[in-house]
């Protein structure tokens, strides 16, 4: 886009040539997405031939700004993996449909997951608990209210964007319970939100991946266990790869480094980094 990118130059030239240029950049299907280019472009309204020079020198400039806020917006979510990793909210990227940002948001609202109190109390503290209204004494009707304004905003905010992730990409049991809830008429956001607290403060306080609940169970052979890790493992791996933070994160002086030495020990899974 820096040069020779106006609807005069795209119409010109050949279609050999732009299917070429298109590959370079391991676009899928790099023949239609050329056609089409050109097809847009012959239908857009042409400007002046005397300001497109202007305007492509305006073109590489705001490309040159995007390339720099992509860079920052890189270099900004490495730092915050390699935070991550130094805590137990690493464990949170174990779940299916969260990724580093997510899991580094919910991490740093909560805190030392040692040092909190009742996890009812940070779900009311996060605002995703409706009120009850109870009259006529205890044997009188209850009335299910608005959640209350006042709240941590910022953890709600993550919390129910992980309750988004969870509804569409997480774990088969949590997207089942998201339907469930939504088809009953539930703020399934909300609900899979509490339901997601809990296991955040679960994974961080026992330093542990999540775990399917059919899983949990004593006994269930130690193979099926093993070949679940095999699978989650990639998953894992992939998040903090795209982040550039494997070496920390898998270092064995940190939380899923340790994890994962464990998991050796017991299963006998080579977990390659």
């Amino acid at each position: 886009m820096k040069d020779k990118f106006s609807t005069h130059q795209i119409c010109r030239r050949r279609r050999s040539t732009l299917i070429k240029l298109i590959s370079g950049y391991a676009i899928q299907q790099p023949d239609l997405r050329a056609k089409r280019l050109q097809e847009f472009a012959g239908q857009v309204l042409n400007p002046p031939h005397h300001r497109l020079a202007s305007l492509q020198l305006s073109l590489q400039q705001q490309v040159k700004l995007l390339i720099c806020i992509q860079e920052s917006i890189h270099h900004l979510e490495k730092e915050i993996a390699e935070n991550l990793a130094k805590t137990p909210g690493a464990f949170l990227t174990s779940i299916q449909g969260i990724g580093i940002i997510l899991a580094a948001g919910v991490s740093a609202e909560i805190g030392d997951p040692a040092k909190q109190g009742s996890i009812n109390n940070l779900i009311s503290y996060a605002g995703i608990i409706p009120k009850v209204k109870q009259t006529g004494g205890t044997q009188g009707k209850t009335y299910v209210q608005k959640v209350g304004k006042r709240c941590k905003r910022i953890l709600k905010d993550y919390v129910v964007q992980s309750a988004v992730h969870i509804g569409l990409q997480g774990p088969d049991d949590l997207k089942v319970d998201y339907k469930r809830r939504d088809a009953q008429g539930q703020h399934a956001d909300f609900g899979i939100a509490r339901r997601y607290l809990r296991l955040a403060m679960s994974l961080m306080r026992n330093c542990q991946t999540y775990l399917p609940r059919y899983l949990c169970s004593k006994q269930v052979p130690m193979k099926e266990r093993a070949e679940y890790y095999s699978k989650l493992w990639p998953k894992i791996h992939e998040k903090w790869r795209k982040a550039k933070a494997v070496d920390i994160a898998f270092d064995k002086a940190m939380p899923l480094g340790q994890w994962r030495v464990m998991i050796k020990e017991i299963y006998g899974i080579e977990l390659s980094v």
